[in-house]
């Protein structure tokens, strides 16, 4: 009975740490809901709260175990541990312990907050395995590169089960789009409550913030046009075209349909199981200035019997002179090959990005085209893959689809003879008048050299 009032904060020696002059944050933390998110900007109180939320559930119910998770190990004890956990030990004299070693902080009650980082590998998820939490924490959900919803209801969700525990995430918008966090915020993800505040909702910051923004768009008026400012000030996602991997905009780039001319094709094949197989068919011609990316075909969990099957239909189709293949896995090229009679050819992947740049500057010159409708997957793709800004060097973000992207590529490098048209128009009598007397004038200047010239004179 005393566990339930305590875990219901009805215990008249259980004093709230929430804040009832922010009331966004303390909406969030109140909220009964077992499944929750929360997506502000920068300086919105979200790890404060976190912090809160965290201390006053182990006050509450004594003997529990809770979790805060963030990307590292480094960024949790840098978020977390110091300047929210152990400032509010301090200010709000818990008397809890802390141990730098392990990263737990150990209330007098016996309930104990442990912070982890996640996305590192699987092992670090494997940690919580066996445990049981009434509280468990996602900070930089936005920013994970690995599958937050399997890492949820894989290996957290059961971990709830046996206290009821609640599971949040907390982040900011960022240019990635496809994650698990932008899905259950944007979306509306069932059974998942979500929060949304900024930073002129945290009463200590308000006025800060507004001079902030104030000052910058003194020095930049149209500041507030740019993916940063809208991402990190406002709260919305919205992705920063310079972290695109390709210049692809649909607007420019896609067509209602290909041009009816005779043309050569190739295709880019990309293989994969739990990832999808994707086929793309490329058209070109010296005799048209564009190459046509004609087709799409994207499929996960494809067998090489179905892969085959699937090009022997395409190859009856278009005819191509070039199949190109990415060769990692080498096993089920060469079972393609030689099962299936497929003339497949190992695609060149070297200086990857380099040749991305290339790719960009035909997409930008207006050289390289989608067909509408058969190739929306692809569009998709561009529009969404992103640069790992925190790689060592020029990667994409490895939680991006690419893999119609890396078809398209490869089939894009074996395009050249579209370089090689040069239009051509029929001329009006005005353009050979015009003609006429360039070449008159032409033929008397050089007159003036020679020596009849001057003997005419």
């Amino acid at each position: 009975m005393l566990a339930e009032l305590g875990r219901r904060g009805l215990l008249s020696d259980v004093r709230s740490l929430l804040d009832p002059g922010f009331k966004k944050q303390t909406e969030f933390i109140k909220d009964p809901s077992r499944l929750k998110a929360a997506l502000c900007t920068r300086r919105a109180g979200k790890s404060m709260g976190a912090g809160i939320y965290l201390c006053q559930t182990a006050l509450e119910n004594a003997g529990v175990s809770l979790l805060y998770i963030a990307l590292t190990r480094d960024s949790a004890k840098r978020i977390m541990f110091k300047d929210v956990l152990q400032h509010l030990n301090h200010k709000e004299q818990l008397g809890a312990k802390f141990n730098h070693v392990d990263l737990t902080m150990t209330f007098p009650n016996g309930a104990v907050v442990y912070l982890v980082g996640m996305d590192h590998s699987d092992m670090e998820a494997e940690k919580v395995l066996g445990q049981k939490f009434k509280l468990i924490i996602i900070d930089e959900a936005a920013s994970f590169r690995r599958d937050l919803k399997q890492i949820i209801y894989g290996t957290l969700k059961p971990a709830t089960v046996d206290l009821g525990g609640t599971i949040c995430m907390v982040g900011t918008p960022g240019n990635f789009t496809k994650s698990y966090f932008y899905d259950v915020t944007e979306k509306a993800e069932p059974g998942w409550s979500v929060h949304k505040w900024t930073t002129f909702d945290n009463p200590y910051m308000r006025e800060n913030w507004q001079a902030e923004i104030e000052d910058l768009c003194r020095v930049n008026p149209r500041i507030v046009e740019t993916p940063s400012f809208i991402q990190n000030f406002l709260g919305r996602y919205v992705i920063d075209q310079s972290k695109l991997c390709y210049a692809f905009r649909r607007e420019r780039d896609m067509v209602d349909a290909a041009p009816a001319k005779q043309m050569l094709h190739v295709f880019g094949i990309d293989l994969g199981y739990n990832d999808s197989t994707a086929i793309v068919v490329l058209a070109y011609s010296h005799n048209y200035p564009q190459v046509i990316v004609k087709e799409v075909f994207k499929q996960s969990e494809m067998t090489i019997t179905d892969v085959a099957a699937r090009l022997r239909v395409m190859v009856e189709k278009y005819k191509p002179v070039r199949m190109r293949v990415d060769n990692a896995s080498k096993q089920a090229v060469e079972e393609l090959k030689q099962r299936y009679q497929l003339p497949l050819t190992a695609a060149d992947k070297t200086g990857k990005a380099d040749f991305m740049e290339l790719m960009n500057a035909e997409f930008m010159a207006n050289q390289i085209v989608l067909v509408s409708g058969e190739c929306d997957e692809l569009a998709d793709e561009y529009e969404n893959l992103i640069w790992d800004d925190k790689a060592s060097r020029r990667v994409e973000h490895p939680s991006c689809e690419n893999h119609a992207a890396d078809a398209a590529l490869y089939a894009w490098r074996d395009c050249r003879e579209h370089l090689l048209y040069r239009e051509t128009t029929k001329k009006t009598a005005i353009d050979k008048i015009d003609e006429w007397e360039t070449r008159e004038a032409e033929k008397i200047e050089r007159a003036k050299t020679e020596d009849w010239f001057e003997d005419f004179n």
